[in-house]
């Protein structure tokens, strides 16, 4: 679970931003999925939502990689490398349209 340190409430509900990192194997390559998240959770309720605002892929031939990530591909330890950061509300719309910029670009 998450660390919240960047909640804002608003009324009946409690909002969270966060980056994501997450990788996987694909066809000898090292695949980087980096998101940015909103969840919300809704006070008297279980229920959280959790929303990917933007996301973009990375892919990596496993020929370029440090031994370190080579050596995690080949264990599948893909979790040693995720990673999740809290955000600000701010901070995170200035990476969703800095990701659509790049993400445009090419």
């Amino acid at each position: 679970m998450l660390l919240h340190n960047h909640l804002l409430i608003n009324g009946e509900q409690t909002v969270n931003y966060y980056t994501k990192k997450s990788y996987f194997h694909s066809e000898g390559n090292l695949v980087e999925i980096y998101s940015v998240n909103k969840q919300i959770f809704y006070s008297n309720s279980s229920i959280v939502e959790d929303e990917v605002m933007a996301a973009k892929l990375t892919e990596t031939p496993k020929e370029q990689l440090t031994n370190e990530y080579k050596l995690m591909m080949e264990m599948g330890t893909y979790d040693d490398l995720a990673s999740t950061e809290n955000i600000s509300e701010k901070r995170a719309y200035e990476l969703v349209k800095q990701i659509e910029i790049e993400t445009t670009i090419h």
